[in-house]
């Protein structure tokens, strides 16, 4: 049943948040240590890297070498056009927008 609750996660027509919430109950009321584990482990997973969560670390080289280190939201600025992939992706300092980093966008099948 869970297989099947995470292989539909991402359909418009069904409620994540009710998706999630069959992991949440299975995780507290399961009789069985694996399954409070695998809802868990899908939870965990199919939330990953959704909206208003917190990014990951993000490590680039700039032009002259420096390695700047993107873990501070506050500091650093990403912006890019999921609708023309194309685009680069441009990575600047908050307040400092004289210098750019542009990266290219990895091409997906």
């Amino acid at each position: 049943m869970m297989q099947l609750i995470a292989q539909n996660y991402y359909r418009r027509d069904l409620s994540k948040e009710n998706m999630i919430k069959v992991f949440s109950d299975i995780q507290l009321t399961s009789k069985f240590e694996k399954n409070r584990i695998i809802a868990c482990n899908y939870k965990q997973k199919l939330t990953h890297l959704q909206y208003g969560s917190k990014a990951p670390v993000i490590y680039l080289t700039n032009r002259n070498g420096q390695n700047i280190n993107l873990d501070n939201s506050d500091d650093i600025v990403i912006e890019y056009n999921t609708k023309e992939k194309d685009k680069p992706i441009v990575v600047r300092p908050a307040n400092k927008n004289n210098i750019t980093y542009i990266i290219m966008p990895m091409i997906m099948s």
